[in-house]
């Protein structure tokens, strides 16, 4: 059984039946449709959102066809799947063998991970040939914006480029350091310099000796450790504080809802939403779902009365399941959209 077969595991044994395998490839892919999303809070699943990105169907699809072969599940006409013994036993002993605080947060920091360890490792690689005064040499990442922002970032800055160096390596160092659930290699293999190219996923996990999805859960992990003491102690690390500028998400929303939330705010209804940005009302919808499940407080009285919240939370309570049709067939004076709301004001945890 590899890492990642147990972290498929563990999440079907989350969905139980009442999704298909697939709602489990998109929350790990990070697919960012309300479906997902809400099935992610549902089921807690928020934790692994978008860890694996370039996952494709084919891939997902083969570690499933191993776990049948395995006799870890069996996935029903449906595509629905039920997890046997045998599954849930390997996924105690993966996790219990892995043996590491989880700061993995998918949903609320997988898109300021990417972020903030492009903008690093490029920065590490500037300053390195910049302190041996080299100044041909290939940048690891070439998108516009980020040598754009590596640009700004030396204007911006009051120090030489030796002082900036030496700050970089000091705040790495009493960050890894500070940490004892990784190996700080996790992290070091990866990074480019002058005479030194950074490892791939690939190339680090062999070095360490993991499994690669476990290598890149663990790459994660330690990215997300980071992000978290930096936001927590910015006096402590002032220059990756300064790398992290900028990507403050607080409000974990995609832009399309982000930009509904601000018509709400300004006390547009949905219809007037739904005809100022030229959307379907369902999307708009959609983009109600996410906020009521990512913005603290959001009141969705407007939305559902008290009568059908009250009767679809008993049914909820009842059953203890979060499929829908059962419920509409419950409630059927509730629309998919309300009962999709209470669920997300409730937070999954129904």
């Amino acid at each position: 059984m590899t890492f990642f077969q147990a972290l498929i595991l563990k999440s079907l044994m989350a969905v139980r039946d009442e999704r298909t395998v697939y709602s489990v490839y998109h929350i790990l892919k990070g697919k960012k449709s309300s479906q997902s999303i809400q099935d992610a809070h549902l089921y807690s699943l928020q934790h692994f959102f978008q860890l694996y990105p370039t996952l494709t169907r084919n891939e997902f699809d083969s570690e499933l066809k191993s776990l049948q072969n395995n006799k870890a599940i069996i996935i029903n006409d449906d595509n629905t799947c039920r997890v046997l013994d045998a599954g849930k036993n390997a996924v105690r002993e993966t996790f219990r063998k892995l043996d590491l605080p989880i700061y993995v947060e998918g949903w609320k920091q997988q898109d300021i991970a990417i972020t903030f360890w492009k903008r690093t490792s490029l920065l590490v690689q500037v300053m390195s040939h910049l302190i041996r005064r080299q100044t041909h040499y290939y940048p690891i990442r070439r998108e516009t914006e980020l040598l754009l922002w590596v640009k700004d970032f030396f204007n911006k800055t009051k120090f030489s480029r030796d002082e900036l160096a030496q700050k970089a390596f000091e705040e790495l160092r009493e960050m890894l350091s500070g940490q004892n659930f990784e190996n700080p290699n996790v992290f070091v293999l990866r990074l480019t310099g002058a005479g030194k190219i950074g490892f791939t996923g690939k190339q680090a996990a062999e070095e360490l000796n993991l499994e690669q999805t476990e290598y890149e859960f663990r790459f994660m992990n330690l990215l997300h450790f980071m992000i978290g003491q930096i936001s927590e102690e910015q006096d402590k690390y002032p220059l990756l504080s300064s790398i992290l500028s900028g990507m403050d998400n607080h409000l974990s929303l995609t832009n399309s809802a982000r930009t509904t939330y601000q018509y709400l705010l300004k006390g547009k209804n949905l219809d007037e939403i739904a005809a100022s940005r030229g959307l379907k009302l369902s999307t708009i919808e959609d983009h109600i779902i996410e906020i009521a499940l990512n913005v603290p407080g959001f009141e969705i009285a407007p939305y559902v009365s008290e009568e059908e919240r009250m009767s679809i939370a008993e049914q909820l309570l009842r059953t203890g399941q979060k499929k829908l049709k059962p419920i509409r067939d419950a409630v059927p004076s509730a629309t998919y959209f309300q009962i999709r709301l209470v669920l997300a004001q409730q937070g999954g945890t129904a």
